[in-house]
C-alpha cells in the first residue's frame, strides 16, 4: 500500500507522551499519524489538510476539546471529518455531551488494543476482518535521546544558585525550572521510546500466544506509562509549590528576625539600665548599712564598757560575765555583725592589808594609805588573775572556736596590771585607802572591743 493510500489520523493532545502512545498503536495498523499539541495548532493544520479521523483530547491549555469540536463542526470544509474524543474523562453524561457536539464517541486514554481495533473498524479505517494480531510493526522512527549528564546538570544548578542578591532569586529559579524541565522531558521521551520499542519486541515474541495475554500485557505497559507521567507531574507541581512557599516565607522570616533582634536589643538595654540602677541602689544601701552597723557597734562597745568592772576578789571571766557575753553575741548576730569580740582583762592594784590567817584583803576606806601592807598582786600574779575563767565560760569560748561556720569569734586577751585605764594618785601622807581603791576598782575591769571583718559585708539591714 502506497503512502498516499494510507488512512490519516490527526491526534490533538497537549501531552507528548499521550500523542506518541496512541500514534504507535495507529501506525501498527498502517495508519499515517499527524500530531498537534493544541486545538489552535489543529485548526491551523485543518486549514490545509483533511485527515480521515481526528482524536481530540479534552483538557488542553487555551481552547479545550469541546470548543475545538464545535469549531470543526461549524466549518463546512471540516464538518464531515469524524472526531473521536481521546481523553481520561468518563461517564454517560460526558459521552452524551461529546456526541451532542458532533463527536462520534469517546476513546479512553487507558486504551486496550481491542478498543483501538473496534474504533478503527467503526470508522472504516481498517478492514472489518482485521485483528490486532494482523497489524504490522511500523518502523520505529523514534529517536532515543541520550540521557542528560547528571553531574553537569547539578553543576549548572549550583552555578545558578551562586549569586547572593535576593532580588535575582526569581530569575535563577526560572532558569533552574527550565533546565530541569528540559532534562525531564528528555528523560521521559527516552523512557517512552525504550518502553515502546521493548513492547514491540515482546509483541513479536509473543505473537503465538493467546490474544488475551497480549492485550493484558499492552494494557499493563500503557497503564504504567500513565501512572509514571502522573507521578512526575505531581512531584514537579509539589516542588514548584514548595519552592514558591519557601521564597514567600523567607521575607517574612527575615522581617520577623529583624524585629526580634531589635526587640532583644531593647530588652537588653532595659536590663542593663535596671542592673546599673540596682548596682547603684545596692552600693547606696550597702554604704548606709555599713555606716549604720558601725554606729551600732560603737554604741554596743560603749554600753559594754560603761560598767565592766568586777570585784577585787572575783575572777574576770566568771558566770556573770558569760551571761553578758552571750547576750552581746546574740545582738551582734541579729544586726549581721561578723568578726571578733576581743575581751581585754585588766587587774587593779588595790591597797591590801594582811589578815590574821595570812590572806589579803582590800584596806578599809578610812585607812591611811601609809598603813597599806602592799599595793597590787605583783606583775606575774596579776597576769594570772586576769586570765581566770569559769568552766562554763571556757566551754562557751571553746565551742565558738571549734565551729567553722561561726561568724563571730571570741578572743580573751589577759593584760594583768600593765595597762591601767585611770592613773593612780600620788601616795601622800593624808590619802586614804578608800581614795586609792576607787581608782583600782575602775582599773579592775574587762574591756570589750568589737572588730568587724572588713572583707565581709553586713548580712542584714532588718535593724533599721
Amino acid at each position: 500500500m502506497t503512502e498516499s493510500a494510507l488512512k490519516c489520523a490527526l491526534i490533538v493532545d497537549d501531552s507528548q507522551t499521550a500523542r506518541h502512545v496512541l500514534g504507535k498503536v495507529l501506525e501498527r495498523h498502517r495508519i499515517k499519524v499527524e500530531m498537534a499539541g493544541s486545538a489552535e495548532d489543529a485548526l491551523n493544520y485543518l486549514a490545509a489538510s483533511r485527515p480521515d479521523v481526528i482524536f481530540m483530547d479534552h483538557l488542553m491549555p487555551g481552547m479545550d476539546g469541546f470548543q475545538a469540536v464545535r469549531a470543526i463542526k461549524n466549518n463546512p470544509a471540516t464538518a464531515t471529518i469524524p472526531i473521536m474524543m481521546y481523553t481520561s474523562q468518563a461517564g454517560e453524561l460526558y459521552v452524551s455531551q461529546a456526541r451532542a457536539l458532533g463527536a462520534v464517541g469517546v476513546l479512553p486514554k487507558q486504551i486496550k488494543p481491542v478498543q483501538v481495533v473496534d474504533t478503527l473498524k467503526s470508522l472504516n479505517l481498517i478492514s472489518p476482518l482485521e485483528t490486532d494480531s494482523d497489524s504490522v510493526e511500523a518502523e520505529d522512527k523514534t529517536e532515543i535521546i541520550p540521557e542528560a549528564d547528571v553531574s553537569q546538570t547539578l553543576a549548572d544548578v549550583e552555578r545558578m544558585m551562586e549569586p547572593a542578591d535576593w532580588g535575582e532569586l526569581h530569575t535563577w529559579f526560572e532558569q533552574m525550572l527550565r533546565h530541569h524541565q528540559d532534562a525531564l522531558r528528555t528523560d521521559i521521551e527516552a523512557s517512552v521510546a525504550r518502553l515502546l520499542k521493548e513492547s514491540a519486541t515482546e509483541q513479536d515474541e509473543l505473537a503465538s500466544s493467546s490474544q488475551t495475554g497480549v492485550f493484558r500485557k499492552e494494557s499493563s505497559v500503557l497503564q504504567g506509562l500513565n501512572v509514571t507521567t502522573l507521578l512526575i507531574v505531581a512531584l514537579t507541581l509539589f516542588a514548584v509549590m514548595f519552592f514558591w512557599l519557601y521564597l514567600n516565607t523567607q521575607e517574612t522570616w527575615r522581617a520577623m528576625y529583624e524585629q526580634n533582634v531589635q526587640l532583644l536589643n531593647t530588652v537588653e538595654a532595659e536590663r542593663a539600665s535596671v542592673r546599673a540602677n540596682q548596682e547603684t541602689d545596692k552600693a547606696r544601701v550597702s554604704t548606709q548599712t555599713a555606716n549604720s552597723l558601725r554606729s551600732i557597734i560603737r554604741e554596743l562597745e560603749w554600753q559594754m564598757n560603761a560598767d565592766s568592772t568586777y570585784g577585787a576578789g572575783d575572777i574576770p571571766f566568771g558566770d556573770a560575765r558569760l551571761d553578758v557575753i552571750e547576750r552581746l553575741v546574740g545582738t551582734l548576730r541579729a544586726v549581721g555583725f561578723t568578726g571578733v569580740v576581743q575581751l581585754n582583762s585588766h587587774v587593779g592594784d588595790f591597797c591590801y592589808v594582811q589578815t590574821d590567817d595570812g590572806g589579803w584583803m582590800p584596806g578599809a576606806a578610812d585607812l591611811l594609805i601609809s598603813n597599806c601592807d602592799k599595793f597590787g598582786l605583783g606583775a606575774e600574779n596579776a597576769l594570772v588573775q586576769s586570765a581566770q575563767q569559769s568552766v562554763a565560760f571556757a566551754n562557751y569560748v571553746a565551742a565558738l572556736d571549734g565551729d567553722e561556720s561561726a561568724i563571730i569569734r571570741i578572743v580573751v586577751n589577759p593584760l594583768g596590771d600593765t595597762s591601767p585605764v585611770l592613773i593612780y594618785p600620788e601616795r601622800s601622807p593624808g590619802s586614804t585607802a578608800g581614795e586609792w581603791n576607787r581608782i583600782a576598782q575602775q582599773n579592775n575591769r574587762v574591756q570589750v572591743l568589737l572588730l568587724a571583718d572588713a572583707a565581709i559585708e553586713p548580712q542584714s539591714a532588718e535593724i533599721f
